[in-house]
């Protein structure tokens, strides 16, 4: 599981996955707070509540935004960059993701060492 911290919740918020994470969510109270762009009035509680939530959402559905190659015991396998500014992550079949990580760059030059 990736360790995002809030501002990378806030990023993915403040993204083009907005609309869509905002219909999803049930909680009335959360879901105006989110509209309004309300973030910071989230108590704990209603930022723990939906973390999963947008978590399971962003992995899902976050735009793929650098890929490439890596070569193992098993030959070539593929390696992605996904994300939006202000939240990424890498991930390659059969090893799993890697990050937080705040921009792009940062995300490409880590998965170097995630992955080879």
């Amino acid at each position: 599981m990736i360790n995002f911290e809030h501002k990378h919740i806030v990023a993915i918020l403040r993204s083009k996955l907005f609309n869509f994470l905002c219909d999803q969510i049930e909680n009335e109270s959360i879901r105006h707070k989110i509209s309004r762009k309300e973030w910071n009035k989230l108590t704990n509680s209603e930022f723990d509540e939906i973390f999963n939530f947008i978590y399971d959402c962003f992995i899902e559905d976050a735009p793929v935004v650098d890929e490439r190659y890596g070569t193992g015991d098993f030959g070539s396998f593929p390696i992605r960059i996904a994300g939006v500014r202000g939240a990424y992550f890498c991930w390659a079949p059969d090893f799993g993701y890697g990050g937080p990580f705040d921009t792009k760059a940062k995300a490409i030059k880590e998965s170097y060492y995630y992955y080879g």
